[in-house]
């Protein structure tokens, strides 16, 4: 081999290295955007019965990019054991989803009510630990916090 070909060699031979580590460099942008925006649980609120026996905890899934709305979970636990989770569209355009927007309400220990004040909509949920029935309303369109 003359050193003319060793020279391109090399060239070829480190084109492929960067462009393996820009490749790869791209591709864990790209899972941590996903994770950040889609995947990533983020707490939101926790609430426990009169007793103590059941719980609501509520997450948001993801931090959403602009124009796009996260989602929450909503986690219904009896004892410490998850019996049922319901998902649901976050209605918000252009604010952010906080504690602020839930407010839960106990009926004895076993019936609970959430409402949650999004910016374009109301929803109203209520469950019953009892029979494991879940209702979910939307009560008003169009929202604007103030």
């Amino acid at each position: 081999m003359n050193t003319e070909e060793e020279i391109q060699q090399i060239k070829r031979n480190s084109f492929r290295f960067l462009l393996r580590m820009f490749l790869t460099f791209l591709l864990l942008i790209l899972i941590f955007a996903v994770y950040w925006g889609f995947i990533k649980k983020v707490p939101v609120l926790e609430e426990a019965s009169p007793n103590g026996t059941n719980e609501i905890e509520i997450v948001q899934l993801g931090n959403g990019f602009p124009y796009i709305t996260p989602s929450i979970k909503v986690y219904f636990k009896e004892n410490g054991r998850v019996i049922k989770t319901k998902k649901i569209n976050v209605s918000n355009f252009m604010e952010s989803n906080h504690q602020e927007r839930y407010n839960v309400s106990w009926t004895g220990e076993n019936k609970t009510s959430i409402m949650m004040k999004f910016e374009l909509e109301t929803k109203n949920m209520n469950f019953n630990f009892s029979t494991k029935k879940l209702d979910i309303d939307v009560t008003e369109k169009y929202n604007r916090i103030s």
